[in-house]
């Protein structure tokens, strides 16, 4: 895979991190936000055929490519290739139809390093969140502070578009789904190095 082909602003989507991630990363949680998912597009009535349980912005920064991402101590920029392997992982790389400016990508550094300084920790109450959004329709998203301070990678991704593209990323970013983000109308496939797998259903 040709990692020049990537721009900043283009959104990262993997089922897991096999590089660094720990057997309970990879295999429990992974599996865990793929079924909250499912269980999602059930109630939505979405279809689907592929679902990333990751997701995360690429930058370049001076000459570099970094990924901006929700991990375990808040949302962090980390240099890309510590952290994953374009020839082994799955993923799909996905850009905004048309590409983003060379202002709009300044921005976008510059506001994820602005959310790496105000995020403090992994929003972890969203695996509370959406089994009891999906099971009972109670919504307790956003009732836990701001997600600037504590955010899910959805949400973190979803956070970039909107502050790069308002009139089009509109919604509610405390409730960020998957297909909050995965949306092919709005996106081009830049990469596409996905395992071609049937999705599985998992018990929470």
């Amino acid at each position: 895979m040709n990692k020049l082909d990537i721009q900043t602003g283009d959104v990262f989507f993997t089922v897991g991190v096999k590089k660094e991630g720990t057997k309970f990363e990879y295999e429990f949680l992974s599996k865990e936000i793929r079924q909250f998912m499912i269980e999602y597009a059930n109630k939505k009535g979405i279809a689907y055929d592929w679902i990333a349980s990751h997701a995360a912005t690429l930058m370049w920064i001076n000459g570099i490519l970094y990924i901006a991402e929700s991990v375990a101590n808040g949302f962090k920029i980390r240099e890309f290739d510590k952290h994953y392997d374009l020839e082994s992982d799955s993923y799909l790389i996905m850009r905004e139809k048309g590409g983003y400016t060379d202002a709009e990508k300044i921005e976008c550094v510059r506001f994820a390093m602005q959310l790496q300084s105000e995020s403090v920790a992994y929003n972890y109450l969203n695996f509370v969140a959406f089994p009891l959004y999906i099971k009972l329709n109670i919504n307790i998203f956003g009732l836990f502070g701001s997600a600037k301070k504590a955010n899910y990678c959805y949400q973190s991704t979803r956070m970039i578009k909107e502050h790069l593209l308002p009139d089009i990323w509109k919604g509610n970013v405390d409730l960020t789904s998957f297909w909050d983000i995965y949306v092919p109308s709005l996106l081009d496939t830049v990469i596409d190095h996905r395992e071609v797998v049937v999705q599985q259903t998992y018990k929470y």
